[in-house]
């Protein structure tokens, strides 16, 4: 409407020039969403005339389309008279895909035009020339139509769809999409397939003239009779001499019909005769719901996923159904932000199934929703076992739901099934083969197949290799299956010892080149390794979990977890049965994680005593370690020369216990006493030896400490230049491993030199997203840069004004990790830098 505004005044010009009533947006404007008007106004058209040029057009919140491509859409079989306007130097990618959409469509005329005054001429000219077609096509004898078949009334849903408004698009797309004949909707039990397929059906009458036949096929449980199913329901009554399938082939030829096939997982022997009929017929659409693919040809797979669960306090699609079935039970209910929060946390812990929020919502009746989230816990499939009358038996309850789904599984995918229940998250092939099949006697990799078919289990392609795992109520299944053979400590043990190992491979390789790769890998086992350590706290095994805690220390700490680790190394010191090495030992991994999240007080003040009792015969990498750490605590707070040489002590211990960082870590540390004890030279110097060190090395972690570190210093220089090429050197880095806090304190840097280069607002909106990473990232700042931290925000609120607390509250709001990402992008240093073409050295 902004872009084409002559455009659009031409068309409705034309339109009135043939004595035809344009139905035109800006027309009828009203107090209504621009969404319901644009779909009143097609209901009210005839032809749709579709002008597009440069804009895509805005994508509202929560929808996948702009209104442009919706109205296109929704347009349904009506007559479609297409003008693009050219040259479009900056049409936007999506529009570019709609509009080669569009020119794939042999149905609908699409025309270029330069002016608005050719295009007049155009539509003046193609209204004619459709009237006339359109006059002769109603003075031509009517096409037979099919011979009768029996269409009954579509079943109507007694709840309105709650967030599945993408999905509905989605699959009616697949339907409209001419080489399209079958679509399966495929997904776990209770995921809404059958409600999905419902609403689709409502979507499709367009498409479907000859009517749309809805068949349930949960009752039957023999492949053989699918296709006589098929042919009652249509009215077909079966003839000797002749099948079924001929005298559905016969009767369907030209039918122009949309035909569900409702919960057909225990047939799908029956696939191939459905292939077969679609073969044989000219137009007819099969929409068929199912757990399992049918695997035939022609087959158009959409997975449904489960609704979507808050991850930040969102109100997402799960919480508006709870809300939706509250206000069933509660009529005027309306939620304060305390029950919005507690529907958020049982639908993250209901996976966001719809059927599982369903029956957790029944409890409504009698329970708050916070005495509802305490009474249920984690024991999902005990506490939902009460559903609605209505539903089908296999859905009474959570476990006859999954029970369903698990009675079709071969014997070895029930055992596959059960003993994956020992992974948490997800697994890969080499931790399911190494884990769950010790006598080598299951095929795991058609096994797993099978029970991804089944929507037993997901496959997610996240990395070189595809992962595995369930959602949470399906595993608590498992669990239980896995309990009755007898065996679940047998191979909780084998998955213990197969995530310990890994972990120890990760903790040697990220002090290599292959460090980003290892934090990768490490982060995608995150789940996995969580588990080891809780089932060792909970045996109170301080020895495992200890062990565990070891291998993870330089992840916790160059992934900026610094929190999680030191919290799990605390409760292993806990223990009561942990020996005085193993409480030692927690403690200095401890102290270590939370000197480097900024809190010095552990190493300073509740070390020496842990220290000790390690003694030399203990781990001796983390006791270095730990000793260089504790002697820049106590370096930065007094220039006794002692300090130095302790950082030089320490470091030369982790050299000798072949640490390939430890000549990096020593270098790093001496830089940074150098700098706060005034030696700027000197920690510029070091900090560039640091990194030059690190980066033949070819990790990433110290070089982005060094650069900070050498950024800090060339500003105390006052080579600004220098500082803001290092601080963006550093946010690169960080970046790639990713780490919030290393990222936040070069955002810090970086806005400090544009700052001194008088570029406020700039620097505001840096410092803005640093502070915004050091809240996400639980930071406290290090005591040696807390002074110059402080001093940095004064000269920038003085430079701001009244936009200081507007710049801040501006970035509360953004995705941070997108927002820095465009930095880097939109700054040509940080693209050079990236690209490896710029060096921090001046």
């Amino acid at each position: 409407m902004q872009e084409m505004a002559p455009e659009r005044r031409a068309v409705r010009q034309a339109i009135e020039s043939l004595r035809l009533t344009p139905v035109m947006f800006e027309l009828g404007a009203r107090p209504h969403p621009p969404r319901a008007l644009y779909r009143a106004y097609l209901e009210q058209s005839d032809v749709f005339v579709g002008l597009y040029w440069e804009s895509y057009g805005w994508v509202p919140p929560g929808e996948e389309l702009s209104g442009l491509e919706d109205e296109y859409r929704l347009s349904g079989d009506r007559p479609k008279l297409i003008y693009i306007k050219t040259p479009a130097p900056g049409r936007q990618p999506r529009l570019g895909e709609l509009i080669a959409r569009i020119q794939r469509d042999d149905s609908v005329s699409y025309r270029p035009f330069g002016s608005a005054d050719e295009l007049a001429t155009l539509v003046g000219d193609d209204l004619a020339v459709l009237l006339t077609e359109r006059f002769a096509a109603s003075a031509a004898p009517p096409a037979e139509p099919p011979r009768s078949l029996r269409v009954a009334p579509l079943p109507r849903p007694v709840t309105r769809l709650i967030g599945r408004e993408p999905d509905l698009a989605r699959v009616l797309d697949l339907l409209l999409d001419p080489d399209v004949r079958m679509v399966t909707i495929v997904g776990p039990g209770g995921i809404g397939k059958s409600r999905l397929a419902l609403a689709v059906s409502d979507g499709a009458r367009e498409r479907c003239p000859d009517g749309i036949v809805y068949i349930d096929l949960a009752p039957l449980t023999e492949p053989s009779l699918v296709l006589s199913t098929m042919a009652k329901s249509l009215g077909v009554e079966e003839q000797t001499g002749t099948t079924v399938a001929a005298q559905l082939r016969d009767r369907l030829s030209e039918a122009r019909m949309l035909i569900v096939l409702d919960n057909m997982e225990q047939l799908t022997e029956a696939a191939g005769e459905l292939s077969d009929l679609l073969t044989a017929t000219n137009a007819l659409l099969l929409l068929v719901t199912s757990r399992r693919l049918l695997e035939v040809r022609g087959e158009r797979i959409y997975t449904l996923e489960p609704l979507a669960v808050p991850t930040n306090g969102a109100v997402t699609a799960a919480v508006d159904l709870f809300v939706e079935r509250a206000r069933s039970i509660h009529p005027g209910y309306q939620p304060n932000d305390v029950d919005l929060a507690t529907f958020g946390e049982l639908s993250r812990r209901l996976d966001g199934l719809p059927l599982a929020i369903e029956l957790a919502a029944a409890w409504l009746r009698v329970l708050s929703p916070r005495a509802l989230l305490q009474r249920m816990g984690y024991q999902r499939l005990e506490f939902l076992r009460e559903g609605a009358r209505d539903l089908p038996a296999r859905q009474r309850t959570l476990r006859d739901t999954i029970a369903w789904s698990h009675s079709l599984l071969s014997a070895d995918a029930r055992l596959l099934f059960a003993r994956l229940a020992v992974f948490v998250g997800r697994a890969d092939l080499e931790a399911i083969e190494q884990v769950a099949n010790p006598e080598g006697s299951l095929e795991v990799l058609d096994v797993i197949a099978d029970l991804v078919d089944q929507s037993i289990v997901q496959a997610l392609g996240e990395a070189a290799e595809p992962r595995f795992g369930m959602l949470e109520t399906i595993r608590e299944f498992a669990v239980e299956k896995l309990e009755e053979t007898g065996t679940a400590d047998d191979f909780r043990a084998r998955h213990q010892t197969y995530y310990l190992q890994l972990a120890e491979r990760g903790s040697a390789g990220l002090g290599t080149s292959a460090q980003v790769e290892w934090l990768n890998r490490l982060s995608r086992e995150n789940d996995n390794f969580r588990a080891v350590l809780r089932r060792a706290l909970r045996r109170q095994d301080a020895t495992s979990a200890l062990r565990m805690g070891r291998a993870l220390a330089s992840y916790w700490y160059i992934g900026a977890s610094y929190r999680e680790g030191r919290g799990w190394m605390e409760q292993v010191a806990g223990l009561p049965n942990a020996q005085p090495y193993e409480r030692a030992m927690a403690r200095t991994i401890a102290a270590i994680e939370a000197f480097i999240q900024g809190d010095f007080e552990l190493i300073e003040t509740g070390l020496d005593d842990a220290l000790r009792v390690i003694g030399d015969g203990g781990d001796r990498r983390t006791v270095a370690f730990a000793q260089l750490l504790q002697a820049v605590a106590r370096g930065t707070e007094s220039d006794d020369k002692q300090w130095q040489d302790a950082v030089n002590e320490a470091s030369q211990r982790l050299e000798a216990e072949g640490d390939p960082l430890a000549v990096g870590f020593g270098l790093l540390a001496r830089a940074v006493l150098a700098r706060v004890h005034g030696q700027l030279d000197e920690a510029r110097r070091l900090a560039q030896q640091g990194h030059d060190l690190s980066v033949q090395i070819g990790e990433s972690y110290l070089p982005g400490y060094a650069t900070t570190q050498l950024a800090r210093a060339c500003l105390g220089l006052g080579d600004v230049p220098a500082a803001r090429n290092a601080a963006i050197e550093a946010l690169v880095v960080a970046r790639r491993l990713p780490n919030m806090v290393a990222m936040s304190y070069a955002l810090e840097l970086w806005a400090t030199a544009e700052l001194r280069e008088d570029r406020a607002e700039r620097a505001g909106r840096l410092y803005a997203l640093a502070e915004r990473g050091y809240r996400q990232s639980g930071y406290r700042l290090w005591r040696t840069d807390a002074e110059e931290h402080h001093r940095f925000e004064t000269d920038l609120r003085a430079a701001l004004g009244d936009r200081f607390e507007q710049v801040l509250a501006e970035a509360s709001t953004v995705d941070l990790d997108g927002a820095i990402g465009e930095l880097i992008e939109s700054d040509p240093t940080a693209q050079r830098i990236d690209d490896g073409a710029v060096d921090t050295r001046s």
